[in-house]
């Protein structure tokens, strides 16, 4: 039989003992938990930077987007205005070839050229 006296060392042991392996076990799942936590946070970081990254690369392409646009807009005028310009060069041309007799011979000539008379015929 156990010795009473002994029963309360006994007990106080064994809660000491309950006691420590429960204060290990929690030890471990905080440096568990404090690993992940670190883990998280390198890959938030990391997020964070990859996001700053992206941001500022989109900024520059939309920068580079913006001064395409501008200057496709400047090459649409300019092809307008050497249009006009070929535009009023053909009816000048057509002015004088119609006021020069010698420009209507060779006007009419190079038109059956090109509706596939052969050069004897004009």
């Amino acid at each position: 039989m156990v010795n009473l006296t002994l029963l309360p060392w006994l007990l106080n042991a064994v809660l000491f003992i309950l006691l420590l392996v429960l204060w290990l076990q929690c030890r471990r799942q905080w440096r568990a938990q404090r690993q992940l936590i670190t883990l998280l946070s390198s890959q938030f970081e990391a997020g964070q930077q990859q996001s700053s990254i992206t941001q500022t690369e989109t900024e520059e392409l939309r920068a580079g987007v913006i001064g395409v646009g501008q200057r496709v807009l400047e090459l649409q005028e300019q092809y307008q205005r050497l249009m006009q310009q070929v535009l009023a060069l053909q009816e000048q041309q057509d002015a004088i070839a119609l006021s020069d007799p010698e420009s209507k011979i060779y006007s009419r000539a190079m038109k059956m050229v090109e509706l596939g008379a052969d050069l004897e015929e004009t």
